[in-house]
């Protein structure tokens, strides 16, 4: 096991709390030591006391790369979704060492699980107009197929062809689907901000999954539940011991190549 896969087990183990103090505390002392630079938007939104924390790298109009660090009252939230936030602290560590060539803020979003309440202050805070586009990290750490969607925002001009880009490459197993399960990543469609959401799935629950996504996008119940979601929502198997670690650098490795594509090409 390298050094990598061992830092990530041990953020796992520390971010994996049903006390939401102590997973804020945790992260931000994650960060301390990983010797970023970072700082906490503290508001309040509708009647929610919201605290993102956001890693800058760079100025200006910026594409928002995200995962929510809260979790379900009760759940101690370990692949829904501190895996998610693990695939932003390995994405924020490599880019430490070689910065994006574009600007980018890794937010790690509060309360995603109280109507995105996070992400939506988020965007009142900085202003639709100096965001590119969104990309979500969600459920993350159980699986071996990247899913990505929804497909109608692939080709979003923020985007510049980068997501069908790295699907087709065939170095990733990854495929774009239609919908997957709401996210923080619903508070920028709202505004009409270019978005996706990023997980990761065994690849026995990709179609349970996305007949699931499409359900809830209609609003109806869906008839088939796919084996994940008892990894989600304080699921039963939501547990430290259930998460991979080879699943979670598998999405921060597709991320990366992600980021790659969308800072280097002309926008």
């Amino acid at each position: 096991m390298d050094k990598q896969t061992v830092d990530i087990a041990s953020y796992i183990q520390r971010l994996s709390s049903p006390i939401q103090t102590k997973r804020h505390r945790q992260l931000v002392r994650i960060l301390e030591e990983l010797g970023c630079h970072y700082f906490i938007q503290r508001d309040k939104f509708k009647d929610k006391w919201i605290r993102n924390i956001i890693v800058p790298f760079g100025k200006g109009k910026h594409f928002v790369v995200g995962a929510h660090y809260d979790s379900v009252k009760g759940s101690s939230g370990a692949n829904d979704n501190a895996s998610g936030v693990c695939v932003l602290l390995t994405l924020v560590a490599r880019y430490l060492k070689t910065p994006p060539q574009k600007p980018i803020n890794f937010v790690f979003f509060d309360l995603e699980e109280g109507y995105c309440a996070g992400s939506q202050a988020y965007i009142e805070c900085i202003g639709k107009s100096s965001i590119k586009a969104m990309v979500n990290f969600d459920i993350c750490g159980v699986g071996d197929a990247i899913l990505v969607a929804p497909s109608n925002n692939i080709c979003e001009s923020a985007f510049n062809s980068s997501i069908r880009r790295v699907v087709i490459s065939k170095k990733y197993h990854s495929k774009i689907i239609k919908n997957l399960p709401k996210g923080d990543e619903m508070a920028f469609e709202l505004k009409g901000i270019p978005n996706v959401s990023v997980c990761i799935v065994p690849s026995q629950d990709v179609r349970a999954l996305i007949d699931m996504g499409n359900a809830i996008h209609k609003g109806k119940q869906s008839k088939v539940v796919p084996a994940i979601v008892e990894t989600m929502h304080n699921g039963v198997r939501d547990t430290v011991d259930v998460v991979k670690m080879e699943s979670i650098l598998a999405v921060a490795d597709w991320g990366n190549a992600l980021i790659n594509n969308l800072t280097v090409s002309k926008q």
